[in-house]
């Protein structure tokens, strides 16, 4: 089970290329028109890379999505703006296998207007941390193989990767091991 702190319970700050560092919190029911707005900038390569293809109504599907999820076996973090604190700039989700309780998904989405500065390898840690806490032993995700970036950052944390099929890679983590 996910125990995430309450949303305005939770907040702390990460450092990252920018000069403006980012809070980092739970996602809440009452996050959906931040998310809203954050996933309208998001472009349609982005979007395809992460869901490897183009979802119709993405913003409302992946907004509601996000706030309301299954709180035993999904969390989600949201890296928010300093000078902002309504302005949701990435989204990092895990979500426990409902066959194996000691794996868990991940995926995770940074606006392209703050790429390149190091925003999601550090959501990944922080979601690294988070499943650790949760008591998550594997943690898994897959990938284009074209997302370069993606495969870059799970290897540096220390990703095992592995071929899929369909031009997709698995990438896997034993989190009890690092």
């Amino acid at each position: 089970m996910f125990n995430p702190p309450a949303p305005s319970c939770s907040t702390h700050k990460i450092a990252t290329d920018r000069e403006t560092p980012f809070l980092i919190r739970s996602v809440g029911a009452n996050d959906e028109l931040a998310l809203r707005s954050m996933l309208r900038h998001t472009s349609e390569e982005d979007i395809r890379l992460r869901c490897f293809g183009i979802v119709q109504d993405f913003s409302e599907v992946m907004a509601k999505r996000f706030v309301s999820f299954d709180t035993g076996r999904e969390v989600a973090l949201a890296a928010l703006s300093k000078t902002n604190p309504n302005e949701i700039f990435g989204v990092a989700h895990i979500i426990r296998s409902p066959k194996n309780r000691n794996t868990a998904d991940f995926d995770i989405l940074v606006r392209p207007d703050v790429q390149g500065h190091s925003l999601a390898y550090e959501l990944m840690r922080e979601m690294l941390q988070l499943a650790r806490r949760s008591g998550v032993r594997y943690l898994e995700g897959y990938v284009l193989y074209e997302n370069v970036t993606m495969l870059q950052i799970a290897s540096e944390l220390g990703f095992e990767t592995r071929d899929a099929a369909y031009g997709v890679v698995h990438v896997r983590m034993a989190l009890d091991q690092v």
